[in-house]
């Protein structure tokens, strides 16, 4: 498929070593100190665990087949559990030789040699799945399911794709609209959601099972993906002569004159949240307002329970060779505060996120201490540890939260030097007044004044690359434009 992108090499090895040779320490030092015995089952346990990290980075990074990978996973999780069941359990009943263990060793490294050539032999010509007839939308995506919007609710940060389709909703006609959306199976069940009453067609593009923005943004979803999938569901043969209403937060990465040209529709950005699509659909006059990005309370609480997602990992991995039972009251503690601390985000009395995250760390750190003292419950070493982790553990999810956030350019340059207002400049003379920019900006930085467009705040401009990248015209100058820089060292080539 045209646009994938591959995990690069370096870290497929690199951070697989590392973690085999920091848990294998791990747990060479804490079976000599507490257990005074060591045998062939530890080299077993962090090979596995150094495989499953292989995986999470191809996973995290939406790299090659979604779906094998997962299924991966699963196989090697449910092998360490039995290793792990086996040998603390079974094996010392059975007063079997240590030899044993050295037979396991081999199975295991064994399994390990046949997913790796799997994972690299087994080619797909796609790196996804397609329903490949054309079917009403499937009533899982229209019926409330809690258990799974809690599972991907925790687990934001993982891909969760759906198959390439394309669905009717209601009874649409050949010049019905096409509704075009990523295959996140939150954002198509949301995107669904909205649709419901209305005779159209919803095309599931390969978005490599992330949320449009980020999956833009990071160059996983682009106008290659759409017109794919244009091409691949025949979308021709059902709607010929309505609009196509692609997400309006993937116009940075996406080229909407190719999509008309190559799709033959008339491709238009439409409005950043799936609920605003029927207004958008029915041509209200001012649709300013659904094209603003927000992060309202439900968002900000989605992103809370998710963030703490990788600190989560790193504690279970660091208290395995601690005392597990400790994180029964370190993660109830961090889940809560970072639900707490979304929802006084935009109310926070301290707006450099520095100055909040230190503030914190100190709160949190003083009063854990203070209360296990008061209450007579402190002991040095768990209450000191506890303390020190639940504070740091805050101070992290602060400064990750921001990045949570639709509402700033995330990056450490900004967040600990302050944030600097781009210079944003507009040809009058190459200007058309198209209103392009107006209809991709998720901030309002622009408005169509007297023909052309003005920018009416600079501030609050995110540095997304939408305007500029989607000006026919190239009318707008932007100071984060790299391609100006690139051109001048004749490294950038426009295609």
């Amino acid at each position: 498929m045209s646009g994938k992108m591959k995990t690069p090499l370096k870290a497929k090895i690199s951070v697989p070593a590392a973690v085999f040779c920091v848990t294998l320490a791990g747990q060479v030092f804490h079976s000599s100190v507490v257990f005074e015995v060591f045998d062939e089952s530890y080299i077993s346990y962090s090979l596995i665990i150094a495989l499953i990290s292989y995986f999470i980075i191809d996973f995290i990074t939406a790299s090659g087949l979604l779906q094998r990978k997962i299924l991966f996973i699963k196989l090697l999780t449910v092998y360490f559990a039995l290793l792990v069941i086996t040998n603390r359990f079974l094996l010392p009943r059975l007063h079997l030789p240590g030899s044993i263990y050295v037979l396991q060793l081999m199975t295991t490294v064994l399994l390990i040699v046949v997913v790796v050539i799997c994972d690299n032999l087994l080619k797909s010509k796609n790196n996804f799945k397609f329903i490949q007839n054309v079917i009403q939308v499937p009533p899982k995506y229209l019926r409330p399911r809690p258990i799974l919007f809690i599972l991907e609710t925790v687990f934001r940060l993982f891909p969760v794709p759906e198959p390439v389709a394309l669905y009717k909703v209601g009874s649409p006609h050949k010049s019905s609209p096409v509704i075009v959306t990523g295959n996140y199976e939150l954002t198509v069940r949301r995107v669904a959601k909205s649709l419901r009453g209305l005779d159209c067609w919803l095309l599931v593009c390969d978005s490599r099972g992330i949320n449009v923005w980020c999956s833009t943004l990071s160059g996983h979803f682009s106008e290659r993906d759409i017109i794919n999938a244009f091409e691949l569901m025949n979308v021709s043969e059902y709607a010929s002569s309505g609009r196509f209403i692609l997400p309006q937060l993937c116009a940075p990465g996406v080229d909407i004159r190719e999509i008309n040209q190559k799709t033959g529709l008339s491709a238009v950005f439409g409005p950043v949240y799936s609920e605003n699509i029927r207004k958008f659909i029915s041509q209200a006059r001012d649709v300013s307002k659904i094209r603003n990005v927000k992060f309202d309370l439900r968002d900000r609480v989605e992103m809370a329970i998710g963030s703490p997602m990788i600190l989560t990992g790193v504690l279970l991995f660091i208290y395995l060779f601690i005392d597990l039972s400790r994180l029964f009251y370190i993660l109830p503690g961090l889940y809560s505060i970072s639900v707490l601390l979304a929802v006084l985000y935009p109310y926070r009395p301290l707006k450099r996120i520095p100055l909040w995250a230190s503030l914190w760390l100190i709160i949190i750190t003083g009063g854990i201490l203070g209360f296990t003292i008061f209450t007579g419950l402190f002991h040095p070493t768990p209450s000191i540890g506890i303390a020190v982790t639940v504070g740091i553990g805050t101070f992290y999810l602060i400064n990750e939260f921001e990045g949570w956030s639709p509402l700033v350019k995330y990056n450490f340059r900004s967040m600990y030097r302050g944030v600097e207002v781009p210079e944003i400049n507009i040809n009058e003379e190459l200007c058309s007044g198209c209103g392009l920019c107006t209809d991709v900006c998720p901030k309002g930085v622009f408005i169509i004044k007297e023909g052309t467009s003005k920018v009416i705040n600079a501030a609050e401009c995110i540095e997304c690359s939408a305007c500029y990248s989607r000006c026919p015209k190239e009318a707008i100058k932007h100071s984060s434009d790299k391609r100006e820089k690139d051109v001048r060292s004749g490294v950038y080539c426009k295609m």
